[in-house]
């Protein structure tokens, strides 16, 4: 069990509440991959991009974020706020390795990628 608590580069404030929040995702598949369990709070880094514990994540295909209740709007329809624990399968991997799995891959650009390492949800798995 891979339980998060180290900080990726997120030494500054988070941007504004209503600042774009950006989702990283993955394409589709069925869940298979990292056997790892990734928990940790739902952070949003001062690039705008949503992550876990201040590490970027690359999210399942699905995941997206809910302007109207400021949250992170999972494929199962749950929101999650800022700070609330998050968890799934997947594991820590290299910034190119997740960057290659990110789907449409110019989604990419606004983030910041020079941490040591991006949380990689597995693409298809389910995220509570």
């Amino acid at each position: 069990v891979g339980v998060l608590s180290w900080l990726a580069g997120c030494s500054s404030a988070p941007p504004p509440a209503d600042a774009k929040v950006h989702i990283l995702q993955s394409g589709t598949g069925d869940g298979s991959g990292m056997a790892s369990e990734v928990t940790g709070a739902l952070t949003v880094g001062k690039d705008g991009c949503a992550g876990i514990d201040g590490a970027l994540a690359v999210w399942p295909s699905g995941t997206s974020w809910s302007d109207a209740d400021d949250a992170l709007r999972l494929t199962s329809g749950q929101l999650i706020k800022r700070g609330a624990q998050v968890s799934g399968t997947g594991g820590q991997v290299a910034p190119a390795t997740a960057r290659s799995a990110v789907v449409p891959a110019d989604a990419a650009v606004p983030c910041d990628w020079t941490g040591a390492f991006v949380i990689l949800f597995n693409a298809g798995s389910v995220v509570s």
